[in-house]
């Protein structure tokens, strides 16, 4: 019963830049893809839902727009300056080696340091808009891609209404999602939305 758009290939995020003012990019046109998107909305009740790297775009416009009402989130972890530094995506790995060469960077340290000063938009250090907001969440529990660890730190300070652990790496943890949690969702917007 809900209307739904899809949101997708907006962020120009195949680009092939090892500047570390590339994530700022992809996270500022997803604000401007999301204020579009909101300004086409008529409906009183607007929910996201966001699985990966679309879960962390979803978790800092809740930051940022006070319309969403309702987010879920999939296998999402903050700061995302360290998801980026720990993951082990194998297109993170190769581009914090490039970077390691390109920058001077000597430890994993260094790299979070010189990523934060070029990063503005982590969702824990915004405004608590998203305090006043519904969460549900999907927390892998032996994920390495969006490592447990960050998805925990996003789960306790959001304070998700509902969330559901699996025991899963990254992909797992999303395929059974979708398998097993489809209905947990809808019921998740279905409630949020009569609140």
């Amino acid at each position: 019963g809900f209307d739904v758009t899809i949101m997708n290939s907006w962020t120009g995020d195949s680009g092939t830049s090892t500047d570390l003012e590339i994530h700022e990019g992809f996270y500022s046109r997803m604000l401007t893809a999301f204020e579009l998107t909101l300004t086409s909305i008529e409906a009183p009740y607007v929910g996201v839902l966001g699985t990966s790297l679309g879960g962390l775009y979803a978790a800092v416009a809740a930051a940022k727009f006070e319309r969403l009402d309702g987010v879920f989130l999939i296998a999402t972890g903050a700061p995302i300056v360290d998801v980026i530094v720990n993951s082990d995506q194998e297109a993170m790995r190769k581009l914090a080696e490039t970077r390691r060469t390109r920058f001077g960077i000597v430890d994993d340290q260094d790299y979070t340091s010189k990523l934060a000063g070029k990063f503005t938009l982590e969702p824990m250090s915004q405004p608590p808009l998203q305090k006043k907001k519904d969460f549900g969440m999907v927390i892998a529990e032996e994920d390495t891609t969006v490592p447990t660890y960050y998805q925990r730190l996003l789960r306790d300070y959001l304070r998700p209404r509902i969330e559901i652990s699996l025991k899963n790496a990254h992909f797992w943890a999303i395929v059974n999602t979708w398998l097993y949690h489809d209905d947990d969702i809808v019921e998740f917007f279905l409630e949020s939305s009569k609140s």
